[in-house]
């Protein structure tokens, strides 16, 4: 119970964050799990002997709402 306790109060702060600058930015009402959805066709690929990472389906849309999420959420796709 603890730890569901936990996952709901990191998923409720994560969607504070996303709505409070999603909301001045891109949609009037936006949820982690429209965010979430968003990013599903996006894919990562690390290719290990040298650590090569490649980044698929990385659209125009993906980049607008990591823009508006800052840096932090940036750094990991670009």
């Amino acid at each position: 119970m603890m730890i569901m306790t936990l996952c709901l109060a990191v998923y409720s702060a994560l969607e504070y964050k996303a709505r409070k600058v999603l909301k001045e930015k891109l949609i009037n009402n936006p949820t982690m799990k429209w965010v979430f959805s968003c990013f599903m066709d996006v894919v990562i690929l690390t290719i290990k002997p040298d650590n090569q990472i490649i980044i698929k389906n990385l659209q125009q849309k993906h980049h607008s709402i990591l823009h508006a999420l800052g840096q932090n959420y940036e750094k990991y796709y670009l």
